[in-house]
């Protein structure tokens, strides 16, 4: 959404109107009111500093549900508070910003107990509070234990929304207190035994907390001891992601030993990690045979650009003819389709989709969406209607009542389209994909009466 217009156009009323509407919005909602009362005492640090505590203990004190709905608006209201103390408090007064930052973590227990966070939107806030609350702790440094009180931070992580502390802990703390920390896990931890089939939780958790502070220390040599030590070695899951460590700290040739140590190194991301870390060491020509690997399972623009990158100039066009023909012959359909139309070929894009129709049924949804999205941007109306009706059928084969709105919308399209071109070759008429559909689905009366009712309201 655009704001700049109505920003614009609000800014030609006088402030005291301004003013007026606003306290009359907060009247109605108590979030706008909450946020007005931290507005008015913004540039007032003591108040301020009580508009925010009072703001926070009402969090812990609040007992109402917040539907997956309302968890957007209301994390916005999170990110308003953490925003203010990071802005207005943090710099002029760091031992406030790091109380109110403390207190509002501690909140997230509570929070969470009555909050359905499926977007991620609420937990994204409190991640970034763990940030704030080591920004603030480090600008107050003072007598207290920081790596006692961060160990016991983390330790009433039960919602799991404060595991950004451990991997920022330089923000706070210095390379020995850090190492302190890790000893302290890891005498938590107990004594290895990579023999013991029984998952001894307390050792897990240990284990995860020096892999987050290996990151911190960017020391990939300590993060692989702690991901191998609890079980005697490494799987191949676990090489990949130590791997990926020693790559981002500095280390190509060595994250290349560990993915060569795999007993499966075909896998897609362990490719995507072999190109890069070829790449890193400048062995272009390895670089290259691996990405070609990479295109011929993903047929991804991405990966393809990559390996155009690479390729001498005079090489390019027979380059771009492979990868062609590479996906022509590729064995998923639509993951064709949608290459060939990314990379400039419409024309075989249509030709592939309207001899391969029937292989598209199954393919999983957001990919035909997007495989639509292209075709309607290349005008290519054909492979709108294949996405479209496998989309819908594949609805109300599963009798998915939820997506009845959106086939109601794809419907309403192949009717638009329809009109539009009028031949379907052949893909039989709209008319005959219609009649199909109230053979096999007549019974469906919640997905018709949808159907029935947006033709009326035309």
């Amino acid at each position: 959404m655009d704001d700049e217009p109505i920003r614009q156009r609000l800014k030609r009323f006088s402030p005291d109107r301004l003013a007026d509407e606003l306290v009359d919005l907060g009247r109605g909602d108590p979030a706008v009111r909450d946020r007005l009362d931290l507005l008015a005492v913004e540039h007032d640090a003591l108040a301020l500093g009580d508009a925010l505590k009072r703001r926070i203990a009402a969090l812990g004190r609040a007992q109402n549900f917040i539907s997956y709905g309302r968890s957007f608006s209301f994390a916005r209201e999170l990110q308003y508070v953490v925003t203010t103390i990071r802005e207005r408090a943090l710099p002029c007064q760091p031992a406030l910003a790091f109380e109110l930052a403390d207190a509002f973590l501690k909140t997230d227990a509570r929070v969470f107990e009555r909050a359905d966070d499926s977007s991620g939107s609420i937990g994204d806030v409190y991640r970034d509070a763990c940030r704030l609350w080591l920004e603030a702790a480090s600008r107050c440094r003072d007598g207290r234990n920081w790596v006692g009180l961060l160990h016991d931070t983390v330790g009433k992580d039960d919602y799991g929304v404060r595991g950004d502390l451990l991997p920022n802990a330089a923000i706070l703390l210095s390379e020995e207190e850090i190492r302190r920390l890790v000893a302290r896990y890891l005498g938590d931890a107990g004594p290895a035994r990579p023999d013991d089939d029984e998952l001894d939780w307390t050792s897990l958790s240990a284990a995860s907390s020096v892999c987050q502070l290996a990151i911190a220390l960017r020391d990939p040599r300590l993060y692989e001891e702690a991901r191998s030590a609890r079980r005697g070695g490494l799987n191949d899951l676990q090489r990949i992601d130590v791997a990926q460590r020693y790559l981002e700290f500095g280390d190509p040739e060595t994250a290349l030993a560990k993915l060569s140590e795999m007993a499966e190194p075909k896998r897609l991301e362990c490719l995507d990690l072999f190109a890069e870390c070829f790449g890193r060491l400048g062995r272009r020509d390895e670089q290259v045979a691996i990405l070609e690997r990479l295109f011929q399972q993903t047929l991804s623009k991405k990966d393809y650009e990559r390996l155009m990158e690479l390729r001498p100039e005079d090489q390019r066009q027979s380059t771009a003819q492979w990868a062609r023909e590479t996906a022509l012959g590729h064995s998923d359909a639509c993951m064709a389709a949608t290459f060939l139309f990314q990379a400039g070929w419409p024309d075989d894009a249509e030709r592939l989709v309207l001899g391969r129709a029937g292989e598209l049924a199954g393919t999983p949804y957001p990919s035909l969406l997007d495989l639509a999205a292209l075709a309607e941007a290349g005008g290519r109306s054909t492979v709108e209607i294949v996405c479209y009706r496998h989309l819908i059928r594949d609805v109300l084969d599963d009798a998915r009542s939820r997506a009845y709105g959106h086939a109601v919308r794809y419907l309403g399209r192949l009717e638009e389209l329809d009109r539009m071109i009028r031949e379907c070759g052949s893909l039989g008429d709209h008319a005959g994909f219609v009649a199909e559909l109230r053979k096999r689905h007549g019974r469906k009366s919640g997905f018709w009466g949808r159907v029935e009712g947006k033709q009326r309201s035309r």
